[in-house]
This record gives C-alpha cells, sequence and structure tokens, in this order.
C-alpha cells in the first residue's frame, strides 16, 4: 500500500509539473507568437516584393530559425501577400503589398480604414541612367583621385564583403562615387532595409515642413486636445516636437531586443495596430528635457505629429502625407527607389522601416553633407541640418541630435562614442550594421549595408577606421 501511495503521489506531481509547464508555454506563446508571425510575415514579405529576393534567400539570411522556423508561411505572388502562422495554424498573420509603401500587416482594429491606392512611382528623368552619380545613375566609377590610397581601400572593402555579411559598401568622396562592391545577390539595383536609419530620414522630412513654416519645434505633440494627448496632462503640455527629435522626451520605453521575450520595439513594429499610439500611452520615466534614451517609440510619436501637420495644412490631405517624402525630398535628389513603409494604421513607421539602393542611401548622405542643397535647389535648409547634428546637452557624450547619432565627445563625459574616428564624424545607423557615415573635413561619404546579427559598434568603427587610412 505504502508502494502505491509513492506511487499516486508521485504521478499526481508529475502531473502538476506538466500542467505548469503547459501553462507556461502557452503564455509564451500567446505573448510571443503574434510578434514572431507578424515579423516574420511582414520581413518576407518586404523583402521579397521591395527587395525583390528570392523566398528561399530570405529563410536562409533573414529568417534563420530556432524560433523564426516555427512560423509557417504562404507567399501569394498575384496578390502580393504574405501569410505566417505559428506551427501553420496559431496566431496567423498576413502582410500585403502596396506600390509606393511596400509592405504592412493586416490588422482586424484598423480593416476598412486602410489607403490602399497605390502610389505613383517617381519616374526618373529620360537621361539619368547616362548621368553620373549622384545627379544620375550611369554605371561606372568616378577615377579614384591620386590623393587617394585606392588599393588599401579596396582590400579593406574587399575583405569585408568576402568574410562577412555586409551586403553593399558604397564610397563618395569630394561628391564623387570612387568605390562600390556587393556582396554575391546584390548589386546597385537592390533595395536594401535601413532599419533605424529611417530616423534621420524622419529627421530630415520634419525639417522640410518646418522649413515650409507647417511644423514648429515647439509643436506639443501630446498636449492637451492632440489626438494623443496625455494623462499627466503638466507633462504633455512639456513633451515638445524638439524633445521627442532629441530622444528627451521622459517617455518609458524599453528599446530592447531580447529574441525571448518581445519588449516594446518588436511588439509596437510587429503586433499593435498603431505604433504611435502604443508609444504615446506610455507613463511618464522622466521630466522632458532632463534625461536623454534612445526610443524607437518616440520617433513613431515624431511620424504620427508629421501626418497631423497634413490634416491641418489648407489644401494639404492625407494622401499628400504619403506623398510627401517622394515629392519633397527623395524625388528632388534623385534617390527614386526609396520605399518608407506603415504600421496598420498606415502612419510610416519612421523608426525602423525604409528600403533604398546603396546609391540612394548615398545620396541622402550627400545630401547632408551638401549642407541640404542640390545642383540649384535648396532641398533641406541649412539651419536644420546644423540643428540636426547639434549635440544633445543631456546625452552623456554628446552623441545624439536630432535622430542622428554624433561623435562630438561634447557630452557631460567629454569623450567620443567612437575614439577612432573624428569629432566631426556623424552618421545614420541601422540595426544589423546599417550605417551612411559622414565626414564633412575629408569631404566623405561611406555606406555599409548588411545582415550582421552579431555586429557590434566595436567592429563597425574598426572598419571605417581601417577605410579612413586611405584618406590621410
Amino acid at each position: 500500500r505504502s508502494s502505491r501511495l509513492k506511487m499516486a503521489a508521485c504521478f499526481n506531481l508529475c502531473s502538476a509539473v506538466l500542467v505548469v509547464i503547459a501553462g507556461v508555454l502557452t503564455w509564451y506563446l500567446s505573448i510571443a507568437g503574434p510578434v514572431v508571425d507578424g515579423m516574420v510575415a511582414l520581413r518576407l514579405c518586404s523583402c521579397v516584393f521591395v527587395g525583390g529576393r528570392d523566398v528561399e534567400h530570405v529563410w536562409q539570411h533573414e529568417l534563420k530559425p530556432p524560433h523564426y522556423g516555427l512560423a509557417k508561411t504562404t507567399v501569394d505572388f498575384q496578390s502580393k501577400k504574405v501569410t505566417a502562422a505559428l506551427f501553420g495554424f496559431a496566431f496567423s498573420r498576413t502582410a500585403f503589398y502596396r506600390e509606393g509603401l511596400g509592405c504592412s500587416l493586416s490588422h482586424a482594429q484598423t480593416e476598412g480604414s486602410r489607403m490602399m491606392k497605390p502610389l505613383t512611382p517617381p519616374q526618373p528623368p529620360t537621361d539619368y541612367t547616362e548621368k553620373a552619380w549622384p545627379y544620375g545613375n550611369a554605371p561606372g566609377l568616378a577615377p579614384m583621385p591620386p590623393s587617394v590610397d585606392g588599393e588599401a581601400l579596396k582590400n579593406v572593402v574587399k575583405q569585408q564583403i568576402s568574410t562577412k555579411n555586409s551586403r553593399a559598401i558604397l564610397v563618395a568622396y569630394k561628391g564623387k562615387l570612387i568605390l562600390e562592391q556587393y556582396k554575391e545577390g546584390f548589386n546597385a539595383d537592390s533595395k536594401q532595409l535601413g532599419w533605424s536609419m529611417t530616423k534621420s530620414l524622419l529627421s530630415m522630412l520634419v525639417g522640410v515642413r518646418v522649413d515650409e513654416g507647417r511644423m514648429s519645434l515647439e509643436d506639443q505633440p501630446l498636449g492637451v486636445g492632440t489626438m494623443y494627448e496625455h494623462e499627466d496632462k503638466d507633462f504633455g503640455r512639456k513633451v515638445t516636437l524638439d524633445t521627442l527629435l532629441r530622444a528627451s522626451s521622459g517617455l518609458v520605453f524599453d528599446e530592447n531586443y531580447s529574441p525571448i521575450i518581445p519588449a516594446d520595439p518588436s511588439v509596437m513594429l510587429f503586433q499593435e495596430p498603431n505604433a504611435a499610439a502604443f508609444a504615446a500611452t506610455k507613463p511618464k520615466e522622466h521630466e522632458p528635457d532632463t534625461h536623454w534614451k534612445y526610443s524607437s517609440g518616440t520617433t513613431n510619436i515624431i511620424s504620427h505629429a508629421l501626418r497631423e501637420s497634413f490634416k491641418k495644412g489648407e489644401g494639404e490631405s492625407e494622401r499628400d502625407y504619403w506623398e510627401f517624402p517622394t515629392k519633397r525630398l527623395f524625388g528632388p535628389i534623385g534617390a527614386y527607389s526609396f520605399v518608407m513603409e506603415t504600421d496598420s494604421s498606415d502612419n510610416f513607421l519612421g523608426s525602423s522601416l525604409s528600403w533604398a539602393t546603396a546609391r540612394d542611401w548615398a545620396r541622402v548622405g550627400q545630401l547632408m553633407l551638401n549642407q541640404g542643397e542640390w545642383g540649384n535647389q535648396q532641398v533641406l535648409s541649412e539651419d536644420w541640418v546644423n540643428y540636426s547634428i547639434q549635440p544633445t546637452p543631456t546625452a552623456p557624450q554628446g552623441q545624439y541630435g536630432a535622430q542622428w547619432w554624433l561623435n562630438s565627445g561634447n557630452g557631460p563625459k567629454k569623450e567620443k562614442k567612437w575614439p577612432k574616428l573624428p569629432k566631426d564624424f556623424y552618421w545614420m545607423d541601422g540595426y544589423e550594421s546599417q550605417l551612411v557615415a559622414f565626414i564633412p573635413s575629408k569631404q566623405l561619404v561611406i555606406v555599409h549595408l548588411g545582415c550582421m546579427k552579431d555586429a557590434t559598434e566595436a567592429a563597425e568603427e574598426e572598419l571605417l577606421s581601417q577605410m579612413l587610412k586611405a584618406f590621410a
């Protein structure tokens, strides 16, 4: 009898443990499942229908198992949409493609209110493929200047492309393209994802609106009477467009990219129907303009504020918001490949999702190096360019401007973020080692695009410092 009681007790204990494990697993899948499915559906959709890539290549390089492999996908080439479901049936999510706006996730809360009409793709001038970069897209490079150690530069780039998952490296010197190299499977026409480099693009778009008098740095996107009026009204009044641009709003946001438990960025991008609403409803953590904290959430509040400026503008509509990047920024500089993607509420995901060829990313860099001037047109005011790269006082190393990374070393710590590089170096930065780097004193723009999931800041700094030696 004693033996039977022990066996029964053991059975009950094991059953209880299994119930707990099943409960924890169900809880975890309910949190992670929708995010994983959303991420897989959206990234596969974008890589295939925006990037022009093969489905199998995307699975091999972007969506490697273990956890992404749990999502089973269906790609509908006729309707241009991708559906992903965990184990083939759980938490199904669908991403669909729209011309000019890339891919976006469907969401039950916003269906029926989406802007479904495609945007008309910009048409380059007839001589675009005959003119040299940056004013055209003719193949080939400018001659390597005698002052540059071309062989050393080419060797550094060749080593990087051949041994790392770097997909494109471009170098523009004194306004001319002198080096361009791609990994096998990519070329000058390949649109590649910039991830958080999109933040800097959004800052430029806001700059154009400020130049037009349609927005102001003193605007209060969370103030009384706004769509996302903060529950703490006094706090909301202090959160200005300037504090949002400088990542000093004081709002809580957990900029954590854990592959185990989805944190704020992943939930915002791949599960929530409205990224700006998700970020705007976060509680206060600090008083505005007293604490610097990098935040993808506050960038999407800026994107919504940009959209709202078109609702207020006389003779403007929301469609103007979606057409605005091409008409007022990318079109004037000949960067015709750019695509900025939206959330399920059709707000640009200004924190993270934009696509372009490496040559067009370099054009954006050249525009900044030109102090906003392109040919005989001032696309972006010199005042805005200078504002963008002024160090935020509360950033410890003076390492952040208005959605731009800086190497000024002018912060409280009096040290540069990347010591091997000059003080005037500043850059656009994105996940998986996306970089557009600027060194005004050298009249230099460097573009690096890749899918380096193990990328470190130290490795990026070392690559740029080795390349820079050729310009000594």
